[in-house]
């Protein structure tokens, strides 16, 4: 399957971005939109550049949403915008998908404006149609909707390329963008809450040392990680002699809020603490 996609990224890289970018043309209309695989993310290493000459600039703020900035929590609905502006053209495409770093496309894509996005690889990427590329006042907006992953699903980002175009009927004086979105998983709704016994974190706030004690001895070992609240784990330790009271060193954190994942077998429960300097 990959030497087949070398042959076609041979023989039709170029009729391809032109498909994308033919909103460059005002006879062209193509309610296709843009083909996948575009957006300029790692798994993609493609946004069409190469027809129109030069590089993509990277632009912070392309894209926006309402994902908390505590991280998605799986299985809710967004909406995610994407925006473009250039005082001088009023004719603009976009393509944009949610990938892992490796190119894994999570969660799923929802069109919420028929006339002017369209799904295309697999619903996997969403782009503009032949309807929604017109700018109006030098700018144009998309919005979709997007439910996020499975628990556990990890952090991801919303790669984006945009057009900007300048209806001359060629290729000649367009420029193409790209933007990234990331976003992280919300750890504390994405870890379930099982009765791992009667657990105390203490004291709170802590300084130098958490401790946590159980109302029963754990019967096998337990595991004490440590994220922050945007699911980035910091430290881990693993105590193998079970005890009623462990202590996990967190002098070296930043003061702040963490959450602390206590797991033994196949139990696991999630507290919140403070560490103060």
């Amino acid at each position: 399957m990959r030497l087949t996609t070398k042959i076609i990224t041979g023989m039709m890289a170029l009729a391809g971005c032109i498909v994308f970018f033919s909103v460059s043309k005002a006879d062209v209309q193509n309610g296709a939109g843009a083909p996948s695989g575009k957006t300029g993310s790692p798994g993609d290493g493609s946004s069409c550049t190469g027809c129109h000459g030069g590089t993509a600039p990277n632009v912070a703020g392309l894209i926006s949403s309402d994902i908390p900035a505590s991280g998605y929590v799986p299985g809710t609905v967004y909406t995610i915008t994407a925006s473009v502006s250039d005082p001088t053209k009023n004719k603009f495409g976009f393509q944009i998908s949610p990938q892992s770093t490796t190119g894994t496309k999570l969660g799923t894509l929802a069109v919420t404006d028929a006339a002017r996005t369209v799904l295309v690889g697999a619903n996997k990427y969403i782009t503009h149609t032949s309807t929604g590329n017109a700018g109006i006042s030098n700018a144009s907006t998309w919005s979709f909707n997007w439910t996020a992953p499975a628990a556990g699903s990890g952090n991801l980002s919303f790669y984006g390329a945009f057009l900007i175009a300048n209806a001359n009927g060629t290729t000649s004086g367009d420029a193409v963008k790209l933007s990234t979105l990331a976003v992280s998983e919300n750890i504390s709704s994405s870890i379930k809450e099982n009765s791992l016994v009667q657990i105390n974190v203490f004291p709170v706030p802590a300084t130098d040392v958490l401790n946590v004690s159980f109302s029963v001895i754990p019967e096998k070992n337990v595991t004490l990680k440590i994220f922050s609240l945007k699911g980035e784990l910091i430290k881990e330790t693993v105590f193998e002699n079970s005890a009623q009271k462990i202590s996990m060193n967190v002098e070296d954190l930043s003061e702040g809020m963490y959450l602390l994942e206590i797991i033994s077998g196949n139990e696991k429960t999630i507290k919140r603490f403070v560490k103060q300097n």
